[in-house]
């Protein structure tokens, strides 16, 4: 899809999905070509009336999901309400279709290479997230160039997301923040497995959501997770599969109230 049409997508979509919700903010889309020649899709959205030095979320959507269920108000994600947390608190948000899903789906299938890499066939599923991260690099770097008086940047994931966000701030000390909501354990794929990247995360704070009976994760696997932090954070567990229920989202907003203040 190119910029045109992802700007139709967000101008239709946008009124559809959150008329009410989205009031009084704006959205852009976000179209660079990456550094292997595909094309990243994404949108940035902040209030009208946004200052320039604004902290900066960085929303990293799960598995066969995309950018657009960040404005959604069902799950698996509960998206809508997560976005409005961080617009309400004067954050400019920026989302991104990780490698092969969204509007780059055409291009392979997420499923399938999660499915290859278990029977030892890596290379998809390592491409998908190593190239997905170094899409929100790209993307950071032109953050610190437009707004370079930014308080504070937050990298926020979920699931998948959640793995890819924690590669994100293990690797770019620019992220001062986390939030990772059931990330997977995937200890058999050491290159990508938040266990072996969690101890070279060195943000200022990091909420670390967990559930009890994670579809995904035995409970062992999140405390090996969690044993792995080397900084501060708080592990907030709930009693709950692996989609979250929605409260999750009050959860984070206070705890980002907390670091803004």
């Amino acid at each position: 899809m190119n910029f045109r049409r992802l700007l139709l997508a967000l101008s239709l979509f946008l009124p559809l999905m959150a008329a009410e919700a989205f009031a009084g903010t704006r959205a852009s889309p976000v179209n660079y070509e990456t550094h292997d020649g595909k094309t990243m899709h994404g949108f940035i959205m902040q209030n009208e009336d946004v200052p320039a030095d604004a902290p900066i979320a960085i929303l990293m959507h799960g598995m066969k999901t995309h950018m657009f269920h960040w404005l959604a108000s069902s799950g698996p994600m509960y998206g809508e309400g997560l976005l409005r947390s961080f617009l309400d608190k004067g954050y400019r948000v920026l989302a991104l279709d990780a490698r092969i899903h969204g509007y780059a789906r055409k291009e392979g299938n997420p499923e399938t290479a999660l499915t290859k890499a278990k029977f030892g066939m890596t290379g998809d599923y390592y491409s998908m997230i190593e190239d997905s991260v170094r899409d929100y690099e790209f993307v950071l770097g032109r953050i610190k160039n437009n707004f370079e008086d930014a308080r504070h940047i937050v990298a926020v994931g979920y699931s998948m997301g959640a793995q890819m966000a924690i590669m994100l701030a293990a690797r770019n000390p620019e992220i001062t923040h986390l939030v990772t909501m059931v990330p997977p354990h995937t200890g058999r794929l050491k290159q990508v497995s938040p266990v072996e990247f969690a101890p070279q995360v060195k943000v200022k704070n990091w909420l670390l959501l967990m559930a009890d009976q994670d579809d995904y994760n035995e409970p062992e696997e999140n405390d090996q997770i969690e044993a792995a932090i080397t900084t501060k954070y708080t592990r907030v567990n709930f009693d709950s599969g692996h989609i979250l229920p929605k409260h999750y989202v009050d959860v984070v907003g206070d705890w980002i109230s907390r670091i803004d203040n």
